[in-house]
């Protein structure tokens, strides 16, 4: 089970269309790691998280490591 977490402000996404079933979390929210920890949590019940980005190849990866570095805090917690 997985979930799609589409990064893009949702003006982006008006105008260039939608992914069926993801989630929109603009990237500006992943900056802050308690933001980014609460992320995980509301999709704890996930095996996968894809952070998606169309156009972009740094706001994706960003927030994926962003993620990535949340999950070090939880471990650390």
């Amino acid at each position: 089970d997985h979930v799609v977490i589409d990064v893009r402000e949702p003006d982006e996404i008006s105008r260039d269309g939608s992914i069926s079933g993801k989630v929109n979390i603009p990237s500006g929210q992943f900056s802050d790691v308690e933001r980014s920890k609460s992320i995980l949590l509301e999709h704890k019940d996930k095996e996968e998280i894809i952070v998606h980005c169309v156009k972009s190849q740094h706001r994706g990866p960003t927030c994926a490591l962003s993620l990535s570095r949340a999950i070090e805090r939880l471990q650390q917690d």
